[in-house]
């Protein structure tokens, strides 16, 4: 018996130095945290799997991560810098060698390009989402799908397939007929021990994402133009960046809102935290991968106000951690009331809010990454 266990020990010791010699390269726009949910993606999960994997970074901009190597690559079209950076991204994946390849987005090209120039490496592909049946005009609904063009090479040509949510992988397979046991469902995640309770509630609606139709900016701002009339001491802060934030900040003028009304961009993770921390959170986005920020407000026990579409109830659980509503001003606004005027119901959320976000905890993420990769 001692002597299997010490053999036992023994296999376990191989397999764990194996392992950590593994050669991993993840090819991205990003590993830049403060640079949208995939550069925040890439980055967590970088600085996790440094520490157990041989890891390089290839990508446009990125930020430095302890135990891994960060590779920028300059793009030769500034406009376009996903596409401008593919020629320097493939000769670089041609000249070392990987175990794995793990690509995300439009410079997973050179990926492709790679794996067919014969690269002896496993490829994987992250889809964090297909919006573009969103488009209502049919001739900018082509030029979309065009665009991902890259993205249906890559699933179709991969080795394995990884999708942000469940809603998401039963796009791939609708979208680009990809086999669903090619596919595997590994969310985005939250640091839980950085994203956690630190205010108090403090009267406050929060928004937190880009400025743009599809994220329902000037609905939050329409139905805080409504509440605000019964709740004069409620705030709304805004954070991000985009197309309609000027259009939001003349809304906000024109509503004699300018008091009551905060516009942030280029915070910290610190004043997030705190933001979250202290606010009802709401986002009635019209199509979400998956959606970062969502967990992020849910570790911070925010109550979430969400739409019931896309993946956004696989995070959203109705009348448990926030709700699920229509994509309108009237159904915000009430459902927000409801949680204003009910502090019970507003602390049972948020008990039921950090509970849920330990599901997307970023050490399980990677847990489940690294059983791919393996």
């Amino acid at each position: 018996m001692v002597f299997n266990l010490r053999v036992f020990g023994e296999f376990l010791s191989c397999l764990n130095a194996v392992f950590l010699v593994m050669e991993v390269c993840i090819v991205a726009e990003s590993c830049d945290p403060m640079d949208g949910g995939l550069g925040r993606h890439v980055y967590e999960l970088s600085k996790r799997m440094g520490h157990v994997v041989d890891l390089t970074v290839l990508c446009v901009s990125g930020e430095d991560i302890e135990g891994v190597e960060v590779v920028e690559v300059s793009s030769r079209l500034p406009n376009v810098k996903g596409y401008g950076t593919v020629p320097a991204m493939y000769s670089f994946l041609k000249e070392n060698e990987f175990d794995v390849v793990h690509c995300h987005g439009v410079p997973g090209l050179a990926g492709y390009l790679a794996k067919r120039s014969g690269k002896d490496s496993d490829f994987v592909y992250t889809v964090h989402g297909i919006a573009y049946e969103l488009i209502s005009r049919e001739w900018l609904k082509s030029v979309a799908k065009l665009v991902h063009l890259p993205e249906r090479l890559c699933v179709r040509s991969f080795d394995k397939v990884v999708a942000v949510s469940e809603n998401t992988a039963r796009e791939v397979v609708e979208h680009y007929s990809v086999e669903e046991d090619k596919i595997t469902t590994i969310y985005n995640g939250v640091d839980t021990e950085k994203f956690r309770f630190v205010k108090d509630f403090d009267n406050q609606l929060l928004y937190v994402g880009y400025f743009i139709e599809r994220k329902g900016p000037e609905i939050v701002l329409d139905a805080f133009s409504k509440l605000v009339k019964d709740f004069p001491d409620l705030e709304l802060v805004m954070v991000g960046r985009g197309r309609l934030e000027e259009d939001l900040k003349k809304k906000t003028r024109e509503k004699g809102l300018e008091d009551s009304v905060k516009f942030l961009k280029n915070i910290s993770d610190k004043q997030l935290v705190e933001l979250y921390s202290e606010s009802i959170f709401v986002m009635p986005s019209a199509y979400e991968g998956q959606g970062i920020v969502y967990v992020e407000a849910l570790s911070c026990g925010a109550p979430v106000i969400g739409c019931n579409n896309s993946a956004i109830p696989e995070m959203v659980e109705d009348g448990e951690n926030g709700f699920l509503v229509d994509r309108n001003s009237e159904a915000v606004d009430n459902c927000i009331r409801s949680i204003l005027e009910d502090d019970g119901l507003r602390r049972s959320m948020s008990l039921n809010a950090r509970e849920k976000a330990l599901e997307f905890d970023w050490d399980r993420i990677v847990s489940k990454t690294l059983d791919l990769y393996s």
